[in-house]
């Protein structure tokens, strides 16, 4: 009985481990690199920004897909309805051999005398350091 136990336990522990390897996890993610998120002045100067608010999340924003550890793709649209606008990203974060890390989407609450474009990377930036604790707590227990 004892046995079947430990050799139960084994395989979920492979299985497990086959899964991580097969997954990658944000726990891993340090360096970012930004892609191009639409072709328009709004998404090239949230690029910028998102960069920078990467770096006070505690990533940092590199300047090639080649030194990132992972690639934020997507898009960033921004509309603007008169007294109104706001922007939306809309991501997917991608280890460099092309898996999908983490994806989902930030949109302003469109409030007129705030920064739509500093709002949302502000927000992707606090959600993404979030869920990477998350994962580096997980990944302990």
């Amino acid at each position: 009985m004892k046995r079947a136990a430990l050799v139960s336990v084994a395989v979920l522990l492979i299985a497990a481990t086959t899964c991580i390897a097969q997954y990658p996890s944000l726990a891993n993610v340090q360096r970012i690199y930004v892609d191009k998120l639409g072709n328009n002045d709004d998404a090239e100067r949230f690029r910028g920004v998102c960069s920078r608010e990467l770096d006070h999340a505690g990533f940092t924003a590199v300047s090639s897909a080649d030194e990132a550890d992972a690639v934020l793709k997507g898009t960033f649209t921004y509309a603007n309805w008169g007294e109104k606008s706001g922007g939306q990203l809309n991501f997917r974060l991608m280890s460099r051999d092309g898996k999908e890390i983490w994806a989902g989407s930030v949109a302003d609450k469109v409030k007129p005398e705030r920064d739509s474009s500093q709002w949302v990377a502000e927000e992707f930036a606090k959600r993404l350091k979030k869920q990477k604790e998350r994962e580096i707590k997980a990944q302990k227990r």
